[in-house]
């Protein structure tokens, strides 16, 4: 899976989550997830 894949896939689930963050975009948080997940990796 490449980075572009793994940010849809984030974003899809936050959607599904029906998460709506106050302060930053939720492309913003799915790109946060990613690299705290690829820095543990």
């Amino acid at each position: 899976m490449d980075l572009a894949t793994l940010t849809q896939l984030i974003l899809l689930v936050l959607r599904n989550l029906n998460f709506k963050p106050r302060k930053h975009k939720l492309e913003d948080l799915a790109l946060a997830i990613l690299a705290y997940l690829l820095e543990y990796k």
